[in-house]
């Protein structure tokens, strides 16, 4: 293997870190945040955290149809540019609304959750097109995707066990 593709496959894995720490850190935090710091009622809080996956379903297509729109050889770049960073904010922003009245800080949430799940559709979805248009060598896109896996993995641990040390380190639910 070269210098080069090394350092490509190490590129392009590195949005795995995004993607693992994106679909874990919410699906362990936010619904017992929304239950017990905000005091959400389980049902409106399912609801909560369910409507962003939802909403999923309906933008992924139309995040590749802009995508795929878009011409240039490094046409993918700017989403992963732009949408990245706004999908962190997103997620900060999650965690740091009003508590109170709840129903005000149970908008605050799904607001922000469906801002960041928007943002993370228009990351997603032109990363993992990027492989395709990486490389047209089969056995190079194959181990372009086992790197990113292998990151994703990686984060999905790291976020799996540090997201909630990291709240026990704040003083808890309301850290």
């Amino acid at each position: 293997m070269s210098v080069e593709a090394a350092r490509l496959r190490r590129r392009y894995a590195i949005g795995g870190i995004a993607t693992g720490t994106f679909g874990t850190v919410p699906g362990m935090l936010l619904m017992p945040y929304v239950t017990d710091v905000l005091a959400i009622g389980s049902a409106l809080a399912g609801l909560i955290v369910f409507a962003p996956k939802a909403w999923d379903m309906i933008l992924n297509p139309i995040a590749g149809r802009i995508s795929d729109s878009v011409k240039g050889d490094d046409r993918r770049r700017p989403f992963l540019l732009v949408a990245g960073p706004l999908m962190g904010v997103g997620f900060f922003l999650m965690f740091v609304g009003p508590t109170q009245p709840p129903l005000m800080a149970a908008s605050w949430v799904l607001v922000t959750f469906m801002l960041a799940a928007t943002a993370y559709a228009f990351f997603q979805v032109p990363y993992l097109a990027m492989s395709a248009e990486i490389t047209d060598d089969y056995d190079e896109r194959s181990a372009l995707m086992m790197w990113r896996v292998i990151v994703i993995t990686i984060a999905i641990m790291i976020a799996g066990g540090g997201a909630p040390a990291l709240v026990d380190l704040a003083g808890g639910a309301r850290g």
